[in-house]
C-alpha cells in the first residue's frame, strides 16, 4: 500500500483502521479530478495521505482549495505535496475533524470531493460526512462503496436531501488494502437540483 505513496521518507506513518482510512490510489484520483468540473472553492475534508488532494491541485479550476485531515501524523507530509505542486497562497491545509466544524447554514464551498472513512470503529459513517457536506457544498463528489447508501433512516436522509447529477461505476476494484477492496465501488457526483443521471463505467484494469 505506502508503494503507491510519493510521501518524505521517514514521515509515512502507519494507516489506522479504526479511523477507516483507505487512501485514494492515484490514479483513481487523477481521473476524479479530470472528469468532473470542478472549480471555485474547493474542499477535500478527509484528505489523508493527500493523494485526492494532490491531483485536484494539479487539475482543478479552483480559486482556493481547503484540504482537511484529522490525523496530526499526516499533515506534514500532506503539507508537503501540496507545497510540491502549487504555492499554498490558494491552498491551505486544516488539521481538524472536519464533522465537528461549526458553521452557519450558508453553502460555504462551490465543490466538496471526499473519499470519505466507509466506517470506522469509532462509530463514525460514509453518511455522517455525506450529510456534513451536502449542507455546506453546492456539489459533492464521493467515492464510496456502491451499498453504502441502500437502507436505513439515515441514508434515507440523504437521499431525501441529495440529487444525483452522474454515477460512475468502477470496472474493477481499487487497490484500497485487505478490506477495502473486497467491496463494489462507485463514484457519485451529487448535485444542487435534480437533473438526468448519467451512469457511466470506467474501464481500468486497476486502479494503482
Amino acid at each position: 500500500m505506502m508503494g503507491q505513496l510519493d510521501l518524505i521518507p521517514g514521515l509515512v506513518p502507519a494507516l489506522d483502521s479504526s479511523m477507516g482510512q483507505w487512501w485514494t490510489p492515484p490514479r483513481l484520483a487523477e481521473r476524479i479530478a479530470r472528469e468532473f468540473p470542478i472549480e471555485g472553492h474547493v474542499l477535500e475534508p478527509t484528505a489523508g495521505a493527500g493523494n485526492l488532494a494532490v491531483a485536484l491541485a494539479k487539475q482543478a479550476e479552483f480559486s482556493l482549495l481547503e484540504v482537511n485531515e484529522i490525523d496530526p501524523r499526516w499533515t506534514p507530509s500532506l503539507r508537503h505535496r501540496l507545497r510540491a505542486e502549487r504555492e499554498l497562497g490558494s491552498v491551505k491545509v486544516h488539521e481538524t475533524d472536519w464533522l465537528e466544524t461549526s458553521w452557519d447554514d450558508r453553502r460555504w464551498f462551490d465543490w466538496c470531493v471526499m473519499n470519505p472513512p466507509d466506517e470506522s470503529k469509532r462509530g463514525v459513517h460514509v453518511v455522517d460526512f455525506l450529510e456534513r457536506a451536502l449542507l455546506g457544498a453546492d456539489h459533492t463528489v464521493a467515492l464510496i462503496r456502491l451499498n453504502a447508501l441502500t437502507t436505513g433512516e439515515r441514508t434515507r436522509r440523504v437521499w431525501k436531501r441529495a440529487h444525483v447529477r452522474q454515477l460512475v461505476m468502477l470496472a474493477s476494484r481499487p487497490a484500497f488494502g485487505p478490506s477495502g477492496g473486497e467491496q463494489e465501488w462507485c463514484v457519485v457526483w451529487f448535485g444542487p437540483e435534480a437533473g438526468p443521471v448519467h451512469p457511466t463505467v470506467w474501464w481500468e484494469d486497476g486502479w494503482s
